[in-house]
């Protein structure tokens, strides 16, 4: 797998994301975090970002992929409207589910695609 710097800054940022949710669920607030609805919004502006930098190309059929963003979309918004803790936890499983979906994805098209072309360990140039 070829990990490019925009597949880092979007796994990076869920990470931010992770490690700020745990520190909410360990303390209850975390610097500017106090209430459920802000770290919904919190993830949900990590899980975009995220999406934006490292849209993923590699997901065949696309319609899984679609699904998957809007009902954690969905969860999100849902989480910012109701302050639910349970839809907050389910909502950050989900964010951290896409990210390592699009991840496994993208390795085993990447290791695929090298493999039916014949390649060794060294990739061709392009």
């Amino acid at each position: 797998m070829k990990v490019t710097g925009n597949d880092v800054a979007a796994t990076l940022s869920v990470a931010v994301v992770l490690v700020l949710y745990l520190v909410f669920l360990a303390i209850g607030r975390v610097w500017f975090i106090d209430t459920v609805r802000e770290m919904a919004i919190v993830v949900l502006v990590g899980g975009l970002l995220s999406r934006l930098i490292g849209g993923r190309e590699a997901f065949h059929p696309r319609w899984p992929a679609v699904v998957g963003n809007f009902a954690t979309l969905g969860l999100g918004i849902v989480a910012a409207m109701t302050g639910s803790r349970a839809v907050l936890a389910v909502f950050v499983v989900m964010t951290a589910v896409l990210v390592v979906a699009a991840l496994s994805i993208q390795a085993r098209t990447d290791v695929g695609s090298a493999a039916g072309a014949g390649a060794t360990s060294k990739e061709p140039p392009r």
